[in-house]
């Protein structure tokens, strides 16, 4: 089974824990991809590049409709499991709809919004996808 996550660039920093939680999905065969809004965010970062199998810079506007979310799968090379990891509700919802699962990292006393997993912490969403 071909089971890929794409990782909101935005809940990947500063957290300490990133590193450990990329590694640990890979283990696990999931091929993980960056959306960032900055073209050269890997290269800023190399210590977390190793772990990227892609990257899929967002335009301007952000998610789009369900043509970015096809795009993304194309660039995947169409899994058969698809998550977003994001911490922001408006991405997660229009991922969902998108008919993909959601990995949602949240605050303290905010609701999960539907995601298939809501964690307070990347090492937790690492642990749940395994």
């Amino acid at each position: 089974m071909r089971k890929a996550i794409f990782w909101d660039s935005a809940i990947l920093l500063p957290r300490p824990e990133a590193a450990g939680t990329l590694a640990m999905c890979a283990y696990g065969q999931w091929k993980n991809y960056l959306l960032g809004t900055e073209p050269d965010f890997l290269q800023q970062e190399p210590f977390l590049a190793r772990f990227f199998s892609g990257e899929l810079v967002l335009p301007p506007e952000g998610l789009g409709g369900p043509q970015f979310f096809r795009a993304a799968e194309r660039t995947a090379k169409f899994p058969t499991l698809v998550y977003l990891a994001t911490g922001e509700p408006s991405a997660l919802v229009r991922a969902l709809k998108a008919g993909w699962h959601g990995a949602y990292l949240a605050k303290p006393g905010v609701p999960h919004l539907g995601a298939d997993i809501t964690a307070l912490s990347l090492a937790e969403i690492g642990r749940r996808l395994l």
